[in-house]
This record gives C-alpha cells, sequence and structure tokens, in this order.
C-alpha cells in the first residue's frame, strides 16, 4: 500500500497563497494537494481565520432585510459596505435577488464563465 504524503503548511503561506493566486506559496499549496493531503489542527485553522481577517474586517454600515433567509443578509451589508461588484454564491435566497442594488449576485459557475479570459 502507498504512503500518503502530508503536509503542514504555516499561516504565512496560506495566506499569501490565497491572497496571490500566481504566487509560489499558491503553486506550492496546489502541488501538495495534487500529490498528498494538507493536514490542519483546530489551533492552526484558527490561526489561519483570525490572522486572515484581522486586518482586512470590514463593518457593514447598513443594516438589510432583503433577503428571504434573514442570515444571508450580512452578506448583502458586506457587498454594500464594501461597494462589492458582486456576490458569488450557490444559495437560491441570494441568487433570486441578483442584481442586488446594482451589485450581481452569481454562482461559482456563472463567475467563472464572466471572467473565463483572465485563467486562460
Amino acid at each position: 500500500m502507498k504512503k500518503i504524503k502530508v503536509f503542514v503548511i504555516d499561516t504565512n503561506t496560506l495566506i499569501s497563497a490565497f491572497l496571490l493566486p500566481k504566487s509560489t506559496s499558491r503553486q506550492t499549496i496546489d502541488k501538495a494537494i495534487l500529490i498528498g493531503i494538507i493536514a490542519v489542527s483546530d489551533e492552526t485553522i484558527n490561526e489561519f481565520a483570525d490572522t486572515f481577517i484581522r486586518s482586512k474586517l470590514i463593518k457593514p454600515k447598513v443594516l438589510i432585510t432583503a433577503c428571504r433567509d434573514p442570515k444571508d443578509n450580512k452578506f448583502l451589508e458586506l457587498a454594500i459596505s464594501s461597494k462589492a461588484e458582486c456576490i458569488i454564491t450557490g444559495d437560491q435566497d441570494l441568487l433570486i435577488l441578483n442584481p442586488f442594488e446594482n451589485i450581481s449576485i452569481v454562482s461559482a459557475a456563472t463567475f467563472l464563465a464572466i471572467n473565463k479570459e483572465i485563467y486562460e
């Protein structure tokens, strides 16, 4: 039986890979996923989440109640407050609102199709 290769990736590398899709960090993570698995623990994933959002946290300045699922209003509030171009979701409660106040709400597949030339 072939041994599964396991890799541990530190927080700085993960954040770099997430923010810079053509970076060496991203290429490294993509390769690690192709040839094995990436191990995480509660502590490492929490550090990643805490570090990643710390400096990028946006406090929505609006209160929106337009979505039929009240838990999804937070995405609309964030989109308005951050002046987002679009919301990418698979949630029908959000997709049905497309567009919302001039913000596109699209599925991941639609987003990729619209921006196809960027990935080729």
